[in-house]
């Protein structure tokens, strides 16, 4: 079985033109190389799953099943609902179970497929009737890795994360990624901007002190060739440390739109992201 992991989104247009983006930010998600034990992935759904709703009243059972040969695998989910809820919290649920970059079942591709009314539905639905889907229907949405260019992998990020100390990378593409966001990173300003001029980002989070280049520098880079090609301005973010008094001056005037200081907290994140990220 190839390993699927790029959208077809033509299909999902044509199949499901109410619902396109909905079923899209789902999809990406799919992941069909599971390098760890289908035990590890069980406790870390279910983990995630336990934190997704420990604010509602919803019990949910998830079972597993392995399907396929070697590594390429599909896990089958059920979730079971003692009461119905709304369309939107399902979604909620769901992706922040995908969101896991581990696996998204044939059961939730389904589910989702099937809420074309999702926009003007306003009732509520549960749960239930799962199916499978079959390989040959994964083939229609999804093309085999091997036959997508490089440069059209990665457009599906939309943050940039510039960042030279590797464990608080790491922490804030898991916090990115927990909050239902993709993206790409970089190690310092010089890689950074190039990585901006070679894609289509919507916000870059940057660190204020790298070597080579640093956030300031890059900042200002980006900001003139904005200003001589005209086009439009992305959004850029400062990391900065607690201890460097005068840093959301000189961010300001680098041409940053903003700044959220280390350590960086999920709700600063949050915050911050649904003040300047363009959801266009």
């Amino acid at each position: 079985m190839p390993e699927y992991s790029y959208i077809n989104t033509n299909i999902i247009r044509s199949l499901y033109p109410r619902n396109t983006q909905v079923i899209i930010d789902v999809l990406e998600c799919f992941v069909q190389e599971i390098d760890k034990d289908i035990d590890d992935i069980q406790k870390a759904v279910t983990s995630s799953l336990q934190q997704s709703v420990k604010s509602t009243s919803h019990k949910v059972k998830i079972s597993f099943k392995m399907l396929g040969e070697n590594k390429a695998a599909t896990y089958c989910q059920q979730l079971e609902h003692n009461e119905k809820m709304e369309i939107k919290d399902q979604l909620v649920l769901i992706q922040r179970l995908i969101r896991l970059n581990k696996v998204i079942t044939a059961e939730v591709l389904l589910f989702i497929s099937e809420l074309k009314e999702f926009n003007s539905q306003p009732s509520s639905v549960s749960i239930d009737n799962s199916k499978s889907i079959k390989s040959s229907h994964l083939k229609k949405w999804f093309m085999p890795i091997g036959q997508v260019p490089r440069s059209t992998l990665s457009e599906k990020a939309s943050i940039l994360v510039v960042e030279d100390n590797l464990a608080n990378q790491k922490l804030i593409i898991k916090q990115l990624n927990s909050l239902g966001y993709s993206c790409d990173h970089a190690n310092n300003g010089h890689n950074g901007l190039k990585k901006w001029q070679e894609n289509q980002y919507k916000l870059i989070l940057t660190d204020c002190y790298m070597p080579k280049v640093d956030g300031y520098q890059m900042a200002q880079s980006i900001r003139q060739l904005e200003a001589s090609s005209n086009s439009k301005a992305i959004k850029i973010i400062a990391i900065t440390g607690t201890e460097m008094v005068g840093d959301d001056v000189l961010c300001y005037q680098a041409g940053m739109n903003s700044f959220i200081k280390k350590p960086v907290k999920l709700e600063d994140l949050k915050r911050i992201l649904a003040e300047h990220y363009p959801h266009n």
